[in-house]
């Protein structure tokens, strides 16, 4: 009885959060769609408990190859770069960083 009361209460509360989130969703929705790429959502496979699968929906707001795009600089590896901001250290992509640099510039 304290299962189902449980499961019910939850997903009561995830429609209630989804109805007051939707039109910041929605929002986001559109500026992914103007981004040119037309790829809103992805799905991304998880593993719970007891080493269960379970799939969820994500917004997708990576680039597409983000993990090849970026500065080539340590100090600046902490920052992603994503469809909707344009992060880098302001200066080429080098793999010889000097240690002394540091990130100046964040759009």
């Amino acid at each position: 009885m304290y299962r189902a009361a449980k499961r019910l209460c939850d997903i009561l509360i995830a429609l209630i959060a989804l109805l007051i989130l939707s039109p910041i969703l929605v929002v986001i929705m559109i500026a992914l769609l103007l981004t040119g790429e037309h790829e809103v959502f992805y799905r991304q496979t998880r593993i719970g408990a007891g080493y269960k699968t379970f799939g969820i929906w994500k917004f997708a707001t990576m680039l597409k190859d983000s993990p090849n795009i970026g500065t080539g600089c340590s100090q600046c590896a902490g920052i992603r770069e994503s469809r909707l901001s344009d992060a880098s250290c302001g200066r080429p992509r080098s793999t010889n960083c000097p240690s002394s640099s540091t990130c100046s510039r964040v759009r």
